[in-house]
């Protein structure tokens, strides 16, 4: 989901009633994981935007920035060239004694995106946030969810069971695939593995292209993926191969 001010207008009419205090931001890099993880594995908060080793990866295209504001943590990014905004992160649950200063945080991400001549936009808002939102600033954000954008989830029993109706082409595809290849094997990613893993995606790529001619999209994943074999181990990466 994503939110923006209504018009640029609204606030700037009503700019010198606040004192701006500019945002230390600064460019994500691997030593942050430390600072990041403190707050995205202690809150509430679950979206793969807020993967570390999925900021890292597409900083390349997003130009992320980040600041500790106040006892939130707080991304700023590109979405081509317009400036947006992450809601900001806060550490364990959600309270009502954090609605004051979360509303100050926000007003200050407000202040930066307007300073720097982009009218205020929050992307990547979860379900949860908008009820934050709508009740610390009613009737202040113009809200749009967008379908294509939302993470998708399973949880850990029903992806080792694939039981169900729902899920039956998923375990029809599985069974498929135990026939064709009756002596797989599983082993876990380690460094030594990472030529042969661009190898693949080499070959899967080529014959990708030739289904739906998107060139630009693929030659982004191949720079996410290529970055995170890079910094392995400073993103903390895991991952798994069948053989």
């Amino acid at each position: 989901m994503y939110f923006g001010c209504l018009n640029k207008s609204d606030y700037i009419c009503n700019y010198n009633k606040f004192v701006y205090t500019m945002i230390k931001f600064h460019d994500v890099k691997t030593t942050d994981r430390e600072l990041v993880q403190s707050y995205t594995l202690c809150s509430d908060r679950q979206n793969c935007d807020l993967s570390f080793a999925n900021i890292i990866s597409w900083r390349f295209l997003y130009n992320t920035q980040i600041a500790e504001v106040d006892g939130f943590l707080v991304f700023r990014f590109y979405i081509g060239h317009h400036l947006a905004y992450m809601a900001p992160v806060w550490k364990g649950e959600w309270n009502e004694l954090m609605s004051e200063p979360f509303a100050k945080v926000v007003r200050q991400m407000r202040d930066d995106s307007i300073t720097l001549g982009h009218p205020f936009l929050m992307l990547g808002v979860c379900t949860n946030m908008v009820e934050i939102l709508e009740s610390i600033f009613p009737d202040t954000f113009y809200i749009k969810p967008d379908r294509d954008y939302f993470d998708y989830i399973y949880t850990r029993e029903k992806l080792a069971t694939l039981a169900g109706k729902k899920l039956q082409s998923k375990r029809n595809h599985c069974n498929r695939f135990r026939k064709t290849y009756p002596n797989y094997e599983y082993r876990p990613l380690t460094k030594d593995m990472i030529p042969e893993c661009l190898a693949v995606e080499a070959n899967w790529r080529t014959v990708t292209k030739e289904d739906n001619n998107e060139e630009e999209e693929l030659s982004e994943e191949l720079r996410s993926m290529t970055r995170v074999f890079e910094l392995w181990d400073e993103v903390g990466a895991l991952g798994g191969t069948i053989w």
